[in-house]
């Protein structure tokens, strides 16, 4: 009962303040000063209570009235919460007060709502819904969870201020309602830092049982939400008129499969080239080279630099052909200028129009790692001699990344198919981190390629794309290719980043940003380079990588609504000050 009586909760819990009696109002220096001998109390609480209740751990979502006097719960837009849970979470619980449930119409509406879309949205996770039947119970879920999260609510304020600095808490503010609290956050995140967000401009509305269309929006183009929501929730539908758009202008020589492919009246282009991704959230624009170069331009980069394994090449490959170039961009191997490391790296230029120009530059690097030695011999490099690890290419990349002398760079990387257990990955990215935030200029923005394996059942015949992610985990064994392990890797990877992203001392960085094409690419089982019908120059067993064109062009469209949405942020951003 101490929980839900706002007013008299510090002196119900112990709270120890000199000088005040039962009753008197609550200093909000006192709390901020308190805070942590305070803490002390109610760890001692919560164990206590742990004996009583199963803790939920994870991510907890709390759904209460505003406040003790309201019968009354307020709301936020559904893409709030999935735009602050990580990828890597493995358990989301929503715990709805039974005061919520018995007081406000459309409570528990909202809560089943919030329970599908996002267990949709993070299929991997384990989703529980529970009404808490005590207040206690509530508080012990708050206090266990490495993430609390809260719409507009009194009860998350305590549970918010002492929980321990290691675990992060996101609350919707509202204006008039938390009154003190801005201040006691302010001071207690300045002097203990706490991971402890009280948003502000937030969407809101009053939960009733009309309370859908609100919850689903879709964030505007200028939102940040997009660029960790896109790609995760949608579905591969065909379309012939897409098809047709698909198509590169002239064929590539390297990843072209089926050349011996005839098209019929009922299917004109490789069935593989037909689907589109429809995304349920944020939209997933075409590229296009005027969209490309504007938003270059706006954010003030003059290079695309891609970093990784065969996949980036692919990718850096599907880049260049859905620009609309005749070409390719590396040279043939009987062009007389080649010589056998151009294979692995190369830059091409792309022609913007009205003098500016952005360098397209490829490095082949399957570990991410350094290989920066000054007297490193390019001729050596054979197509058949690995020069890293056992069977990788790592060609230096961090010195010609930190020593461009143009403007900003866009860096897409990834490291990942070629690492094969869980203790080798975490260096890989450790490495990487090091490395950025040592080098990383103001201008520059650091997209990571999350890690995608291949398909079991590429062989098949007639393979269309998976509706969900249950049918891909189904396929899914251990082996030799590790490709069991690539979902983790991109848990590995979310943690890493977001606590590089969250330390103080890179606050004058800017955020390094996760391509996420996992969700949208293990859906597509079809359009390997071993699907039939394959081509005979193709290795028999090629689940991995895909024809082009094909599913990793939609890597490229992704990449390209990120940076559109990340021109439209920094436009908006910069809005106030152009007007002064």
């Amino acid at each position: 009962n101490c929980l839900d009586n706002n007013v008299q909760t510090l002196d119900c819990l112990g709270f120890p303040i000199e000088g005040k009696q039962p009753g008197d109002a609550v200093n909000p220096v006192h709390i901020m000063n308190r805070a942590r001998a305070f803490q002390h109390n109610i760890g001692h609480a919560t164990k206590a209570l742990r004996r009583l209740h199963e803790t939920a751990g994870g991510v907890v979502i709390y759904l209460d009235v505003v406040s003790s006097e309201e019968n009354r719960a307020i709301a936020v837009p559904l893409t709030w919460y999935a735009e602050r849970i990580p990828s890597s979470t493995r358990s989301l619980h929503i715990v709805v007060s039974s005061r919520c449930v018995q007081k406000v119409d459309g409570c528990q509406e909202h809560a089943q709502l919030m329970s599908q879309y996002l267990g949709d949205m993070f299929p991997r996770a384990k989703m529980d819904l529970e009404v808490a039947p005590t207040s206690g119970t509530a508080w012990t879920r708050m206090m266990d969870a490495s993430i609390l999260m809260c719409p507009p609510s009194t009860a998350c304020l305590l549970p918010a201020l002492f929980r321990d600095a290691s675990k992060r808490t996101h609350l919707v503010d509202m204006a008039g309602m938390y009154l003190w609290f801005r201040f006691a956050v302010r001071e207690v995140t300045k002097t203990f830092h706490l991971p402890l967000e009280l948003a502000r401009d937030v969407s809101k509305m009053e939960v009733t049982a009309q309370l859908t269309p609100f919850l689903v929006q879709v964030p505007t183009e200028d939102s940040r939400e997009c660029l960790s929501l896109r790609g995760k929730l949608g579905s591969w539908q065909q379309d012939l008129q897409y098809a047709a758009s698909a198509q590169y202008l002239t064929p590539l020589n390297r990843f072209r499969a089926f050349p011996d492919w005839q098209a019929t009246p009922d299917m004109p282009y490789r069935e593989s080239t037909t689907y589109k991704w429809v995304d349920n959230v944020c939209p997933v624009e075409l590229i296009n080279k005027q969209g490309f170069c504007h938003a270059m331009q706006g954010l003030g980069l003059t290079r695309l630099y891609m970093v990784g394994d065969s996949l980036s090449l692919q990718m850096a490959m599907s880049f260049w052909k859905l620009l609309g170039n005749e070409d390719e961009p590396v040279l043939r191997p009987t062009d007389q200028e080649f010589k056998q490391w151009m294979r692995f790296q190369w830059s091409r230029t792309i022609d913007c129009g009205g003098g500016f120009n952005v360098e397209l530059q490829f490095t082949r690097n399957d570990l991410i790692d350094s290989n920066d030695d000054q007297n490193f011999n390019f001729d050596k490099i054979s197509d058949h001699e690995f020069n890293c690890g056992v069977a990788e290419f790592c060609m230096p990349w961090m010195r010609q990344f930190s020593d461009y002398q143009g403007g900003g760079t866009l860096l897409l990387i990834n490291g990942g198919t070629h690492v094969h257990d869980l203790d080798s990955y975490p260096k890989v990215v450790s490495n990487f981190v090091n490395f950025m935030n040592g080098h990383q200029r103001p201008n520059d923005v650091i997209m990571f390629r999350t890690t995608v394996p291949g398909h079991e059942n590429c062989l098949m015949q007639n393979a269309k794309p998976l509706s969900n992610h249950k049918e891909f985990e189904a396929s899914l064994i251990a082996d030799y290719r590790s490709w069991h392990l690539f979902g983790p890797y991109n848990d590995i990877l979310y943690k890493a980043v977001q606590e590089r992203n969250d330390s103080k001392y890179n606050k004058d960085k800017s955020p390094i940003q996760i391509l996420d094409v996992y969700p949208m690419t293990i859906l597509r089982q079809d359009g390997h380079l071993s699907s039939p019908p394959r081509c005979s120059t193709c290795r028999e067993d090629d689940c991995l990588h895909y024809a082009l064109p094909g599913p990793i062009d939609w890597w490229t469209h992704l990449m390209y609504s990120n940076l559109m949405n990340l021109a439209a942020v920094k436009k908006q951003e910069d809005q106030p000050q152009a007007t002064k």
